[in-house]
């Protein structure tokens, strides 16, 4: 048996047995690239939006990133998300990350002489360690401090997030245009805690490939979660590509869990400055513009 069919094999039955899951029904989905692509990018990483989707992904950058995005989700006013994060090659083998999620919401109470204005924030700032553990397979491992504050009180916590990724070139497809296929498993929230409740875990594998000389790339990908209110689990699936219209102008579109996203990335110099779009279907909420720019140097 080859060693991709078996590695394929491992990560299927590391994700049935993965710990159970629970989250919103709204997930972050940090970076504009990731997110027109359909939030199919846990296989696809190869910049610094690594720290988030997978750490082991680090391994695969060349150069130092910066990356920023200021997001106002579906045009609430009151809700933000802000996403900054660095990436450092270390050495061949190895890479370092660090970064901040800053989530603010103003919820508004009661009418009349009751109404009241209160903020609530949510600090998370991760540390993200990856090592090439061979030729073709790194492993990376996020380590998170989580911070909650409001006016009604807050709290603390820790947490760990674990990647792997298998990128491999042209081995076992040498008939077909493939340049790269890739493999690639998260496990979030991992032994997590916020104000000494623990955060169940979620889980996702995907699998990407470039073709055409680069200029197209394919990726898929599988979430397990518990959805609100529900005992069973749910599994999600994210679709998404990318095309090189030119060096400068990338052209993307996705389906995240069956609703539509599409973007675009412009590089100028050594900016790449990128832009999603998104809307659930399932909700009532406006259409979600997302603007990033990350820094290579």
């Amino acid at each position: 048996m080859c060693i991709v069919i078996k590695i394929v094999l491992i990560l299927f039955i590391i994700l049935g047995y993965a710990t159970e899951s629970f989250s919103l029904p709204i997930d972050l989905q940090l970076g504009a690239r990731p997110q027109g692509m359909g939030g199919a990018f846990v296989a696809m990483v190869d910049d610094v939006n690594a720290v988030y989707w997978n750490p082991a992904g680090l391994t695969q950058l060349r150069t130092f990133e910066a990356a920023f995005m200021h997001v106002s989700p579906f045009s609430i006013g009151e809700a933000s998300i802000d996403f900054s994060s660095l990436a450092v090659p270390m050495s061949q083998t190895g890479a370092l990350g660090i970064s901040w999620i800053h989530q603010r919401a103003e919820l508004e109470e009661g009418r009349g002489a009751t109404y009241k204005k209160s903020d609530m924030s949510e600090n998370t700032f991760v540390l993200s360690l990856a090592r090439r553990l061979t030729s073709d397979m790194s492993l990376g491992v996020n380590v998170k401090r989580l911070r909650l504050d409001s006016e009604i009180g807050g709290g603390g916590g820790f947490g760990y997030d674990l990647g792997l990724l298998y990128r491999g070139h042209n081995i076992a497809f040498e008939k077909l245009p493939f340049q790269t296929f890739s493999l690639g498993v998260m496990f979030r929230n991992l032994f997590t805690d916020l104000k000494d409740e623990s955060v169940p875990a979620t889980s996702r594998m995907g699998v990407a490939t470039k073709v055409y000389n680069g200029r197209v790339a394919l990726a898929v990908d599988m979430e397990k979660k518990k959805e609100v209110n529900k005992e069973e689990n749910s599994y999600q699936f994210h679709f998404g590509g990318e095309y090189a219209i030119t060096r400068n102008v990338l052209f993307r579109l996705g389906s995240d869990d069956g609703d539509l996203t599409y973007g675009a990335g412009f590089l100028l110099l050594n900016w790449e400055l990128d832009y999603a779009f998104y809307r659930i279907k399932e909700y009532d909420l406006d259409y979600s513009h997302r603007m990033s720019a990350t820094l290579k140097f």
